[in-house]
């Protein structure tokens, strides 16, 4: 038995003006695969996949559809950059009209950042693509499950974690926050 994501749901979501999305979640939840097939049902113009975690290389042997399926897909290895840098990558990507910007795990570089610095630096990317009078949209992906002040930032929080159901592994999806829509079921099972 196979279950559909609810794709409407993000659809409503964006469509409603909405423009950050952050995807919290432990290790192995499906952050990564979820953020990546949200590009399939959006459909962006462009497509940039900011990653502090794998090279581009392990990405497309890790999601080996990505390439067909995303052509407008760049993937930006940021593993080894600095907050500052990751910062600039995400100005130039934000530029683009129509774009969906995924990095993947600002966590990387939010522990490298003073904690007063941090706040400011949370707001500003959150600000930046806000105020654009494009169709750009980020998403935010965190292993940190608490609540910090970024979840209050961001337009929406989804919450993704391991459940165990007659000794096999389930993926839960919480809606946690999507500002201007109503969502009738607020947990969803996913693979």
């Amino acid at each position: 038995m196979s279950y559909r994501l609810p794709e409407a749901v993000f659809h409503r979501f964006f469509d409603a003006g909405n423009k950050s999305l952050l995807i919290k979640g432990e290790p192995g939840t499906g952050k990564t695969i979820l953020s990546l097939t949200m590009t399939k049902w959006l459909k962006p113009k462009g497509m940039f996949y900011l990653s502090t975690r794998l090279s581009e290389d392990q990405i497309v042997q890790e999601i080996p559809w990505l390439g067909r399926e995303i052509p407008s897909l760049k993937i930006k290895d940021v593993r080894f950059g600095t907050p500052e840098m990751l910062v600039e990558q995400y100005s130039v990507a934000i530029k683009q009209p129509g774009s969906l910007i995924i990095l993947d795990s600002w966590d990387t570089f939010a522990r490298l950042i003073p904690q007063a610095e941090l706040l400011k630096t949370e707001q500003a990317l959150v600000t930046l693509v806000s105020s654009l009078n494009t169709d750009t949209k980020v998403v935010f992906i965190s292993e940190t499950n608490s609540a910090t002040p970024f979840d209050y930032t961001v337009d929406g929080v989804i919450h993704l974690y391991n459940s165990t159901f007659h000794g096999r592994t389930l993926r839960v999806m919480e809606f946690k926050k999507l500002r201007g829509i109503r969502v009738h079921r607020r947990f969803h099972i996913f693979t």
